[in-house]
């Protein structure tokens, strides 16, 4: 089921859920990226943007790839 997320609150929301899925602490993906625990609740809840490199490391460590849509479906698939 995929999840639509529009700022950084709505994105740590969703990574936490994943992350609770998982059994996982906030420690345990931390020490998985070379982040300190401090980073990961701040991104959790929004109260800090991640950088796109540590948001591709938070999601390797969730297991998660990251997809990208319009947000009308009527946008054209040749666009590129």
């Amino acid at each position: 089921m995929p999840f639509r997320a529009s700022n950084s609150r709505q994105l740590g929301h969703i990574l936490r859920g994943f992350r609770k899925q998982l059994g996982l602490s906030q420690t345990q993906v931390a020490e998985r990226i070379g982040l300190a625990q401090n980073d990961i609740s701040r991104i959790e809840t929004g109260s800090v943007s991640p950088t796109t490199d540590r948001l591709f490391k938070i999601l390797s460590a969730l297991e998660l790839d990251m997809t990208l849509a319009p947000k009308t479906p009527s946008a054209p698939d040749d666009a590129w």
